[in-house]
């Protein structure tokens, strides 16, 4: 922070006065304001609107730079009068990073002293230096600096020893940075303490007459915020994915330009964001955090496995700004043949297998094939979906499956047979490769239009399945409407006999209904519980589970029948009606509605 930049920082030509050299400086700036705007996206605002300021939420925020034009934060000038150890406020910059600024003291104070002064000889204007004390060694008495705790500048121990004890330079300017936490942050323009005389001389007169005034600027510099990483820029702002995608990226806060005189644009990031582009899979790990309000942080590394864009939001030199840094390269392509598909069914005497065509590839930018890729596919199933809230790690819910390694070959496009497993449930595929964009597509396995049977005055709804599959209520809407046409005529028939009891029907999307018997629920993905997979079979209990006490009598069942296969319309062929007595393995007896 020497004076006049002394050969180190901002020497501004100290001369002339002010009128025209603040206009040629202020068109300096004007000029230099306009290199300055570069691509991005601005937030602006002023230091006191600034200080807890936040990023914006992620769905406001544009990935693509647009023109930014920064307005820095607003000057700051102070008059100072000439009266000792007084101050006067300039501005407050409590940042942690500080503001860098032009600092400026204009004019003078006209001191006159009586010759009988022991310490202190003046009769003209004296600059910002003030005036030498040889009675108080090293002390400048009416100098002008500008403070803050731990900073004075130009400080109260610049002026001259020699004859004469002061100078006469119309202005100082040099470049500082200011501000800072823990009190640091409010800045002042102080006077030095008076002269070490005796109050009087012996005239009877004090020994110095003071009087003027000296203005004091604080001009934050302009700066645009500028995120650059260790990658090279194929584009402006715009890197590739690295390959191997082992490799961290490291990004930093920056700005244009980077420093003034030497100084280093002051900066500190507030929050970083990573946004997979659309279609890419989220599978890159950047999770930057914003630093505690004692520590300055602007830098961020991530491990980026698809294309996207990093954005930031930092605060440049006092303002709060955002900017985005673009992540392109190869990227990886599943097309599906459907995106909804029927759960396979695989017993002893079925094997039938849901399959679909998956087609692979990784393309270059321009959205051509690669030759020769080598992709890894894993499969992800939704537990505790479609209707299984059981989830035991030993034993996952099933995935279907595809091959999971692979080389694209000579045409850089392979396709692959997938199989849909026995479950419902979302299944999602993600496919990486080195050096390009991850991606995942899901794959709803479902039985398509079931909806769930609502409780009825006619019918009761029991077997959750002791938390297993709570949701066991489920089929088609002709099924739906013949059990309840079934109960209605039921209780026509009996109108004091007991409410029927309705137990299971499908899970919400269908598919393996798991259980090693109609009470007890396996968890191992197989099940003799067999039709229960497309909506059209519901259970009907004929006696307590607890006791194996009949809950229907002999004429009771046989109207059941005679309603389901003769009264109802005839929904389906296999319409039917089966009286599971002692099925399966023990099971309380119950009768199985087709249908």
């Amino acid at each position: 922070m020497g004076e006049h930049h002394s050969g180190r920082s901002t020497l501004v030509e100290t001369v002339k006065a002010s009128s025209s050299n603040k206009s040629v400086r202020l068109a300096g700036w004007i000029a230099q304001r306009r290199v300055f705007e570069v691509c991005g996206f601005l937030i602006c605002c002023f230091a006191s609107a600034c200080r807890d300021a936040l990023a914006p939420t992620a769905h406001v925020l544009p990935v693509a730079p647009v023109v930014r034009s920064v307005q820095p934060l607003p000057q700051s000038v102070a008059i100072l009068p000439y009266t000792p150890l007084g101050s006067v406020p300039l501005a407050t910059y409590d940042f942690v990073e500080g503001v860098l600024v032009e600092a400026t003291i204009d004019g003078f104070v006209h001191v006159t002293s009586d010759p009988a002064a022991i310490s202190v000889h003046a009769n003209a204007d004296v600059d910002y230096k003030g005036v030498y004390s040889f009675w108080q060694s090293g002390q400048c008495d009416w100098a002008a600096t500008i403070s803050s705790p731990q900073l004075s500048t130009p400080g109260f121990q610049a002026c001259p020893s020699a004859n004469p004890q002061y100078t006469q330079m119309p202005r100082w300017v040099d470049t500082v940075v200011l501000g800072g936490v823990g009190g640091n942050g409010t800045i002042t323009a102080r006077r030095s303490g008076g002269s070490g005389d005796p109050e009087y001389c012996p005239s009877g007169q004090p020994c110095h007459t003071v009087s003027g005034t000296q203005t004091v600027t604080l001009t934050p510099l302009p700066a645009t915020i500028r995120l650059i990483s260790d990658r090279t820029e194929i584009a402006p702002k715009t890197i590739l994915i690295p390959d191997p995608f082992t490799l961290p990226i490291n990004f930093t806060v920056s700005s244009t330009p980077g420093s003034y005189h030497g100084f280093t644009v002051p900066r500190r990031a507030l929050s970083w964001q990573w946004i997979p582009a659309s279609g890419d899979s989220a599978l890159s790990t950047v999770s930057c955090t914003v630093p505690p309000p004692s520590y300055n942080s602007y830098g961020c590394a991530g491990y980026i496995y698809e294309r996207g864009s990093l954005i930031v939001s930092a605060r440049v030199n006092g303002v709060v700004q955002v900017d985005t840094m673009k992540v392109t390269g190869p990227e990886v392509r599943l097309n599906l043949q459907k995106t909804s598909m029927r759960p396979s069914t695989v017993t002893s005497k079925i094997n039938d297998l849901q399959s679909q065509d998956v087609q692979v590839s990784v393309v270059d930018t321009s959205g051509q094939p690669m030759a020769n890729k080598i992709v890894r596919i894993s499969l992800i199933a939704a537990e505790g979906s479609a209707g299984h809230i059981h989830i035991d790690a030993s034993k996952p819910k099933p995935t279907g499956t595809i091959l999971t390694y692979f080389n694209t070959g000579p045409t850089g496009v392979v396709t692959l047979p997938y199989t849909a497993p026995e479950p419902s449930g979302p299944v999602s595929l993600k496919a990486t490769s080195n050096g390009a964009g991850g991606v995942v597509k899901k794959i709803m396995i479902e039985v398509p239009d079931l909806v769930s049977l609502p409780a009825g005055a006619d019918y009761g709804l029991v077997g959750s399945a002791e938390g297993m599959h709570t949701a066991n209520h489920y089929a088609t809407s002709t099924h739906i409407q013949m059990l309840q046409r079934l109960a209605a005529e039921f209780r026509k028939s009996f109108p004091n006999a007991a409410t029927l009891k309705f137990n299971d029907s499908s899970l919400p999307s269908g598919g393996l209904f798991d259980a090693s018997s109609l009470s007890q629920i396996d968890k191992r993905w197989q099940s003799p519980h067999l039709a229960h997979r497309q909506g059209h079979d519901t259970d009907l209990r004929t006696h307590d589970p607890d006791t194996g006490d009949l809950i229907l009598t002999d004429a009771q069942k046989l109207r059941i029948w005679m309603i389901w296969l003769f009264v109802l319309p005839k929904a389906h062929p296999y319409q039917r009606i089966l009286d599971h007595d002692t099925y399966p393995q023990g099971a309380p007896p119950h009768f199985h509605l087709s249908y």
